[in-house]
């Protein structure tokens, strides 16, 4: 079966997007291990177990666009979400001091580094790329359709971007499944669901971890923020952030600090 990949940097919409197209095409989401199934992450391992009722395979991915990427052979085309790089940064901070909460860096640090390597450890070492390479990747080929999709938009108005999937995945629209699938899927829905499934320490779930890092406040639904910027944290950061990572994010609508201020 041909795949439709669920592509993104991290932190930046993909496991919203993947619990709105399950509740559009599969019904109720009472568990996010159903998730996982029927719209699998490649990363963790859930592709031998998938099943799927819609005309692609739907497979969420991390990885920048390259011939040695698993199955890319197979691909139909791609959902690609894109979040403002400095919220992703700063929920990339969120998550790492609430990992390593007696690290010794500190977020100054932190946004440096990210600035400096383009990307936060994890991604680089798990082999994602730099924010602008993965973005780039996807963006750049002709070799079959792709749909970007941007969070801020998806925030702004969750059925309009659900909608946009559907008609892109080539499925029947139903107007009464996109409002109710909004509904079912708000931020607030999602992150209890988080909470009662990490309370519990049940296995093989969408957010990975369980009462331990519930008790510490570490979860995947974070705080949904978008337009921050990081000048409480270091003086000209917001600029040196502008200068590695303006250019790229004008190419998908984004405009710089300083511009946002001067509008």
């Amino acid at each position: 079966m041909q795949i439709h990949w669920l592509a993104s940097f991290p932190k930046s919409g993909n496991t919203w997007v993947r619990f709105l197209l399950y509740r559009y095409f599969y019904g109720e989401i009472t568990n996010s291990a159903d998730v996982g199934k029927r719209i699998p992450d490649i990363h963790a391992g859930d592709l031998a177990r998938a099943s799927t009722a819609t005309r692609t395979q739907l497979i969420k991915t991390h990885w920048g666009l390259s011939p040695q990427m698993p199955h890319v052979d197979r691909t139909a085309g791609a959902i690609y979400i894109v979040r403002h790089p400095r919220d992703v940064l700063l929920s990339m901070l969120n998550y790492y001091r609430l990992r390593e909460p007696l690290a010794k860096w500190t977020d100054e640090h932190f946004v440096r580094l990210f600035i400096q390597s383009g990307a936060d450890p994890g991604s680089l070492r798990n082999g994602f790329g730099t924010w602008e390479d993965n973005l780039l990747s996807w963006l750049s080929q002709r070799q079959f359709p792709l749909l970007l999709v941007r969070y801020e938009d998806l925030k702004e108005d969750a059925a309009k971007e659900l909608r946009r999937m559907v008609a892109f995945l080539g499925e029947e629209l139903d107007e009464d499944r996109i409002m109710s699938s909004v509904a079912s899927c708000s931020f607030e829905r999602m992150r209890s669901l988080e909470a009662r499934e990490k309370a519990s320490n049940l296995d093989g779930n969408v957010f990975i971890g369980g009462k331990a890092e519930l008790d510490r406040g570490l979860m995947h639904m974070s705080k949904a923020r978008s337009g921050q910027t990081l000048a409480s944290i270091g003086v000209n950061l917001d600029r040196e952030f502008d200068q590695r990572f303006g250019s790229a994010a004008w190419l998908v609508g984004y405009r710089t600090a300083s511009s946002r201020m001067a509008g």
